[in-house]
């Protein structure tokens, strides 16, 4: 079985906990890995005006490639 740091990122489409756990891969539970990038990205100012620009929906389940990319570029790879 391949392990999980073995895959390189690619920038693509993620749902929110699987984009959320590659942030936060030492978290012991779902709930509190969207916490931690949830905060990540909420207390970034310029992140959260960058995707307001995109239409960002705090309500969909996933991020779209367009706000991956701008999730990376303000906090760094995962």
């Amino acid at each position: 079985m391949e392990q999980f740091e073995d895959k390189p990122f690619e920038m693509r489409a993620y749902s929110k906990i699987e984009l959320a756990r590659l942030y936060a891969p030492f978290s012991v539970s779902d709930e509190a890995t969207m916490r931690y990038l949830n905060r990540l990205i909420k207390y970034n100012k310029f992140l959260m005006d960058a995707l307001r620009k995109v239409n960002y929906n705090v309500s969909r389940h996933a991020y779209l490639r367009r706000e991956v990319e701008l999730i990376v570029e303000h906090l760094g790879r995962p």
